[in-house]
């Protein structure tokens, strides 16, 4: 946990001011490195679902962390299943995010397996944790100058 002293109201001005600015570096390291954590946690809940195909390349070896892409609140990094797979041999190819769709809400021929919700809730603190570590290093920099 961060330390935080401050001694008298201008340096806490000057702290709640450039708190109120995180740079974008920080930001975007903090939502790369949860969303790593989250990409590997869904890849560990979908292999404990068996969310495989029989025919390679598997959904799960596809999983992307995007770029950082900023917004007026700050930013977010996107996680997506690129590429495609073929159900069989000679037939057309199906974007493995429609896979992962289908997985995680069913179809009418297919009951639901969801597995990037569950990652998500049942990991949250271990996502969480390398973003709030990001902004913790920012903020002890910023409170102890």
């Amino acid at each position: 946990m961060a330390r935080l002293e401050i001694s008298g109201l201008d340096e806490l001005d000057r702290v709640f001011r450039e708190l109120g600015n995180v740079p974008d570096a920080v930001t975007e390291r903090a939502c790369k490195a949860g969303a790593e954590v989250a990409a590997a946690k869904i890849k560990q809940t979908g292999e404990s679902k068996r969310i495989r195909s029989e025919i390679a390349p598997h959904i799960l070896d596809h999983i992307k962390v995007g770029k950082f892409k900023k917004t007026d609140g700050g930013g977010y990094v996107d996680i997506t299943f690129s590429g495609t797979q073929k159900k069989t041999k000679g037939s057309k190819p199906v974007q493995n995010s429609r896979v992962a769709f289908e997985n995680e809400y069913g179809n009418s021929t297919q009951s639901a397996r969801p597995f990037v919700g569950p990652a998500m809730a049942a990991n949250e603190d271990a996502i969480v944790r390398p973003m709030a570590d990001a902004i913790g290093s920012f903020m002890e920099s910023t409170w102890n100058k």
